[in-house]
């Protein structure tokens, strides 16, 4: 009779505890759909804060408690009637020549109209309409691959994505998860995920922001970047990047 009891004590114990798994795996699940999915056909953007801006943040590699400068990037943004232009220079401190990038898209919902880069290592240039058309240049092999595929994709160009999430409607535990665009020959596949992990509110500079932490399907999630961001201008205060452990920050120059 006592083992009797002792097996319907161990039968129900188990029932309960598959009961607490399978509310766990449905509360998960109910958080991982709740994930906004943001696209150039459904963003909401707070227009009223992008305007033409030019603004340098200065790049630094943390060594324990010391920072080692890198480079200075800087961006010019222009806004048309009905396009904005992107404009990034990245001076590395140990090379001649600018990194730079040109990334032009429409003003109303950021849709990929144009993307250039020139660095010491490639060059490419994309255009996006009905096709995604250009080329990539690897200039140590000297090989230049032609760029044409069906533009079936509702994305965002790689390069503007973290420009976009300055304009989200960012509020406290706000996630989203951001189709992108983002061309390398070595890889099959171009259309890739950008995540909004987590936002919350804090203070940097005597001012309010919005911490947005972010990853990408770039580097295969393993980098997060930090951004610190005016809850009322929009203006990016500061970025920390974790790159697999390797920490680095970009400080806006003042």
């Amino acid at each position: 009779m006592k083992t009797l009891k002792k097996k319907s004590f161990r039968v129900l114990l188990s029932k309960i505890n598959m009961k607490k798994i399978i509310l766990l795996l449905f509360l998960t699940s109910v958080k991982i759909s709740a994930q906004a999915l943001v696209t150039p056909t459904n963003v909401k953007l707070s227009q009223k804060t992008i305007h033409n801006e030019t603004y340098t943040m200065k790049w630094f590699a943390k060594q324990g408690e010391q920072k080692i400068e890198i480079a200075d990037v800087s961006t010019k943004v222009t806004k048309s009637k009905n396009e904005i232009l992107i404009i990034t220079s990245v001076k590395m401190k140990m090379a001649s020549d600018p990194w730079t990038d040109s990334t032009k898209v429409g003003r109303k919902n950021l849709t990929p109209i144009y993307h250039s880069s020139f660095n010491k290592q490639r060059d490419m240039v994309l255009k996006f309409s009905k096709k995604v058309e250009g080329y990539y240049f690897d200039k140590s092999s000297k090989i230049k691959s032609l760029i044409y595929k069906d533009n079936k994709g509702n994305f965002f160009d790689s390069n503007v994505y973290p420009y976009l999430i300055r304009f989200l409607p960012l509020k406290e535990n706000y996630t989203a998860t951001i189709p992108i665009f983002d061309y390398n020959p070595t890889n099959k596949k171009q259309l890739l995920n950008a995540y909004i992990k987590n936002t919350k509110g804090g203070k940097l500079l005597n001012k309010e922001v919005f911490i947005v932490t972010v990853s990408d399907e770039i580097s295969g999630e393993s980098t997060t970047s930090t951004y610190y961001i005016d809850c009322y201008t929009r203006q990016l205060l500061k970025q920390e990047i974790n790159a697999n452990g390797r920490q680095m920050t970009m400080e806006l120059v003042l």
